[in-house]
């Protein structure tokens, strides 16, 4: 059986995709206003951490993503992949979704509720804004990266599944193949407070990798149909939970 969520969504998805959609909603009234009080901050930035491992996920049927039984026919190394691959092509297509909305239609495009049963078509009586009109929405930034192949303590569980003499391999290729922690994280530092960002024209929606470069994501994470459909079954995936609206409420608990 495919472990879920109280909620009855796959709980991997859940916990990646789903939370980090509720935080960043909740949280962009507060980054509009921070640029809004101090206008010598040139830009406040969302930064999403995923993976090139996105690129292992080919299908991303939003049926699945509340499942009823396991996937017996799938290994247990190819299922655990699949899943983390999918999550992480999720906050991609979320990346440049909540990155179209703010730049084509303002705060109130993001916090518009989905309608039920009208693609594409969305609530906004339950948001005050200026829509496309809003310029401060422009200082805000989102975007993704990739931190790099980097050989860390989490990579143990590859014994797990491939045992331990090919799982130990696996480890020290990455060690001395791979990134180091310093280029991980001089990727975020980078898109998290560098001024080249604003600077430069703007950077909404992109993908990079180590160290600070832009990079292509798969085709599946540059479909802008699918990011909106994802956007819209989240959406009242937590309207059924917080309710109708709840792009303005406080944080609750149980969400997931």
């Amino acid at each position: 059986m495919t472990p879920v969520s109280p909620k009855s969504i796959e709980s991997i998805f859940a916990t990646n995709h789903v939370g980090h959609h509720i935080l960043t909603v909740l949280l962009l009234p507060l980054l509009h206003s921070t640029v809004t009080r101090f206008p010598d901050a040139t830009s406040t930035c969302i930064v999403f951490t995923t993976s090139s491992l996105h690129s292992l996920c080919r299908e991303l049927d939003l049926n699945l993503l509340t499942p009823s039984e396991g996937s017996p026919t799938k290994s247990a190394c190819y299922d655990g992949i699949w899943r983390y691959g999918r999550f992480k092509l999720a906050n991609i297509l979320f990346t440049c979704h909540v990155s179209r909305r703010l730049m084509e239609g303002g705060l109130s495009e993001v916090l518009a509720a989905a309608t039920n049963g009208e693609s594409g078509r969305y609530n906004r009586s339950v948001v005050d804004g200026n829509g496309a009109n809003d310029e401060t929405t422009k200082h805000i930034y989102v975007k993704s990266f990739f931190p790099g192949k980097i050989a860390t303590d989490h990579m143990k569980i590859w014994r797990g599944y491939l045992g331990t003499v090919v799982g130990k391999a696996f480890e020290m290729f990455f060690s001395v193949a791979g990134q180091s922690i310093q280029d991980a994280v001089g990727t975020a530092l980078y898109l998290a407070a560098s001024g080249d960002i604003a600077a430069g024209g703007g950077v909404r929606g992109q993908y990079f990798v180590p160290v600070a470069k832009r990079d292509e994501t798969s085709r599946m994470a540059g479909d802008m149909e699918l990011a909106r459909q994802l956007w819209d079954w989240t959406d009242r995936k937590v309207a059924e939970v917080l309710g109708d609206g709840w792009q303005r409420n406080g944080i609750s608990e149980g969400i997931c």
